[in-house]
């Protein structure tokens, strides 16, 4: 799970939320990544994606300060049954 709303928590307004958000999707788009809308919590709800077929390593460099300044996100792999 991914999101750009309420950078390191705090709050933003609506409109700064999606405009971060569409500025999320359009960066996911560029490096050829799928995407669904979901809806998350982080102490209030907000927009989230859930990005299929992308690293953890990728998911922090979109987490970092210098891209949209996230506190967290949710990474998960698939694996086979045994």
């Amino acid at each position: 799970r991914s999101t750009a709303w309420n950078p390191q928590g705090v709050a933003m307004d609506p409109r700064t939320n999606y405009l971060n958000q569409a500025r999320l999707k359009r960066e996911l788009k560029q490096r050829g990544h799928d995407f669904l809308d979901i809806a998350g919590v982080f102490g209030q709800p907000e927009d989230s994606l859930l990005v299929t077929n992308i690293s953890r390593f990728e998911l922090a460099d979109l987490a970092s300060p210098s891209k949209f300044d996230q506190q967290s996100f949710i990474f998960g792999r698939k694996t086979s049954p045994s």
